[in-house]
């Protein structure tokens, strides 16, 4: 093992499964050591968590799946290309897929909250697991991505 000291750090839902032995919750704070440079913020939209990661010193906001933006030509197969179309996870002006806002539908004060949070960070830019990140106008693509949440997510 390359890393015997290494630490697993996962969303509280993951630490259910059978594989996280000695993983860590993550919260709505950052442990200490990465206090520094990186704030975190736990989603939690019942069916659904995420822990949202903010970069300080790049002001950039890292989303893992609560905002997707995927290219829809570089999804080789059609069926799944159709799916991420019809669900809202395509690009060029990504948001949260559909299965996340059902999840989100009765937890819409949480996710608002999550947004106004997210947007007070002042992110200049988005790191996306799925597919383009935004470079420009992040707090604009965060609003537009939750406006679907209610007025109080544009705030």
């Amino acid at each position: 093992m390359a890393f015997p000291a290494a630490q697993v750090h996962a969303c509280p839902g993951v630490l259910r499964s059978p594989t996280a032995r000695d993983w860590i919750a993550l919260g709505q704070s950052a442990p200490a050591a990465r206090c520094v440079s990186i704030d975190q913020l736990l989603v939690d939209l019942g069916s659904f968590e995420e822990v949202i990661f903010f970069h300080r010193p790049s002001r950039t906001l890292i989303v893992t799946d609560l905002m997707q933006n995927f290219e829809a030509a570089r999804v080789r197969n059609p069926f799944t290309r159709l799916l991420l179309k019809a669900g809202g996870a395509t690009g060029p002006n990504g948001r949260a897929s559909i299965e996340i806002r059902l999840a989100g539908r009765g937890r819409r004060r949480d996710l608002r909250a999550a947004v106004r949070q997210m947007a007070d960070w002042a992110p200049t830019s988005i790191l996306l697991s799925h597919g383009a990140c935004f470079r420009v106008d992040a707090v604009a693509e965060l609003r537009r991505a939750f406006a679907w949440a209610g007025s109080d997510a544009q705030a």
